[in-house]
């Protein structure tokens, strides 16, 4: 933690883990570099899900040789993975001084994840729905239910465990479950930062999808927020999820320049 905070060569993985607790956690591996007696480099990884993890945590002390430090990491890690039959390794968001390490180790880059903002207190036409639609607080008993339907709209590595459920709804300012005949086939969670909301996180079961259920979601979400007075909200999304921009963009969401670069190793 003192390297992490003392040093310039930091990234950070964004998701809902506090970084002391997710190293105490043995099951998302962790490599370390020493020089002597000194910690030098961290590399670490996310939990293993479906064959993929997030490249999580990458640090290197100042004034030492940075390549020298993350390829030998990196060499441990890989190893590690490969025993784990992990068959790719994701980054978010790199930072300048990882991007040419990430080529010299056969990184590729994907795609964006695109940020959209509004910024306005006009709403459409509230969404028409050929089902009954209802929306309630997401409670902690809902966190296996919803976590499997996140693993079910989602393929990886943008998957949520049942943990990372948990740990969103901790931070949540608002949270809702769509239901149809009394199962949970929907959700989204957001956070809240002074007077900016922010939707996290917004997933509809595949065999329920083009049936509204989304936009009940993101409509009655937006007019929570704005009853407390907040009409300020950003949104992640992928750049390839045109589906989700189209539903952002209705609601007067709109790209702001804010883009995140997603880079991929594929183990062999």
């Amino acid at each position: 933690m003192d390297l992490l905070f003392r040093s310039h060569y930091v990234h950070y993985h964004l998701d809902w883990h506090d970084t002391d607790e997710w190293l105490n956690n043995k099951d998302a591996p962790t490599f370390i570099l020493r020089d002597e007696n000194r910690i030098i480099g961290v590399l670490g990884v996310s939990i293993p899900l479906a064959g993929t993890c997030w490249l999580r945590l990458a640090a290197v002390v100042d004034g030492v040789d940075i390549q020298h430090a993350i390829e030998r990491l990196w060499q441990s890690l890989h190893a590690h993975l490969q025993v784990q039959e992990v068959n790719s390794v994701w980054i978010l968001g790199v930072h300048d001084w990882l991007t040419p390490l990430l080529q010299y180790l056969d990184f590729r880059y994907v795609e964006d994840v695109v940020t959209l903002r509004r910024n306005t207190s006009a709403l459409p036409p509230a969404p028409q729905s050929n089902i009954a639609i209802e929306i309630r607080t997401l409670c902690t008993e809902d966190v296996p239910v919803v976590a499997t339907v996140d693993r079910q709209a989602f393929h990886p590595p943008w998957q949520m465990t049942d943990d990372d459920v948990y740990h969103a709804l901790r931070h949540a300012a608002i949270a809702t479950v769509a239901q149809v005949d009394n199962a949970i086939v929907g959700y989204q969670i957001s956070t809240k930062s002074h007077a900016i909301a922010h939707l996290a996180r917004l997933a509809v079961h595949p065999a329920m999808q083009g049936r509204k259920i989304g936009a009940a979601l993101l409509d009655d979400m937006i007019r929570r927020f704005q009853r407390r007075g907040i009409t300020t909200m950003t949104v992640n999304t992928q750049a390839s999820n045109i589906h989700s921009q189209k539903l952002y963009n209705r609601y007067y969401f709109e790209r702001n320049g804010y883009d995140f670069p997603v880079w991929r190793f594929t183990l062999t």
